[in-house]
């Protein structure tokens, strides 16, 4: 005779009354681990970055005079090179650990340092050029080779960060607007071509105006986010590691310097 089901019936997979085991199920929906940078990837890779920013600042200019402003600035630039690797050996790392997703917003910023880098060694190779004339627009060759290479590299960088992202509206808004940026600075040279309205190239002049203001907005906007993260979430911000810090810090900070050794030593 069979026994009608009860709730005191055991749970047993041989039990055709029994609950659904959940056990599987949940185990299924962990919460992600964090991302936690290996710190022997980034100083090798950091490393790296210091060695060949040393190199080829020397190699561009032979026979500098090492003064003491010169030896400053050579310690600044292969600082450069130094963040400029470890942000490469972030993004490794987290290709590694399959936590691509999971860059924090300072992970970012040191991986677009790379960007930095590469623009200036290609002033340093091809800057020295004529000015070029696009339209009715002439542009710095400086200009033109740093704005290409380091928008260019942002662009190609930022977009797979901005695409997977984890973080919060707040920060994906900022890499968003990071992204239309280097879109308008880069399209001033195109639009060069089609302005003939004045000579100094009505449409351009605005869009290389909008590329100045823009950059700085966003500089302001990163230290913004940052402080304000610690006030209006202060867990996500605590949770924070090193490098996202010296991410958001370090580049301005060495930027700053560079300035005050400008006004200081004068051109250098």
């Amino acid at each position: 005779m069979m026994h009608k089901p009860t709730s005191e019936m055991p749970s047993s997979p041989f039990n055709p009354y029994a609950a659904p085991q959940t056990q599987s199920i949940d185990a299924k929906h962990e919460p992600t681990t964090p991302f936690q940078p290996r710190p022997w990837i980034i100083l090798c890779v950091g490393l790296v970055g210091l060695v060949a920013q040393y190199i080829g600042f020397l190699a561009l200019r032979p026979g500098i005079d090492l003064t003491p402003a010169m030896m400053a600035l050579i310690i600044l630039e292969i600082s450069k090179g130094l963040l400029a690797g470890m942000g490469v050996g972030i993004f490794v790392d987290a290709l590694l650990q399959r936590k691509f997703s999971l860059l924090a917003p300072g992970h970012w910023f040191l991986l677009l340092m790379l960007a930095s880098r590469a623009a200036q060694f290609g002033v340093d190779l091809w800057g020295s050029g004529a000015d070029i004339k696009i339209g009715l627009t002439s542009f710095g060759m400086w200009y033109l080779v740093q704005t290409v290479i380091y928008q260019g590299l942002v662009l190609l960088l930022l977009t797979p960060i901005v695409l997977t992202t984890a973080e919060p509206l707040r920060w994906k808004a900022l890499a968003w607007s990071t992204l239309v940026f280097s879109l308008v600075t880069l399209f001033q040279f195109p639009a060069a071509l089609l302005d003939q309205m004045d000579v100094m190239g009505i449409i351009s002049t605005i869009l290389l105006m909008t590329s100045t203001i823009g950059g700085f907005g966003l500089g302001v906007a990163i230290f913004v986010l940052a402080i304000s993260e610690l006030a209006i979430d202060r867990p996500r911000a605590m949770s924070r590691d090193r490098y996202h810090w010296l991410g958001i810090f370090g580049p301005a900070g060495l930027q700053f310097l560079m300035i005050v050794l400008g006004v200081g030593f004068g051109n250098v």
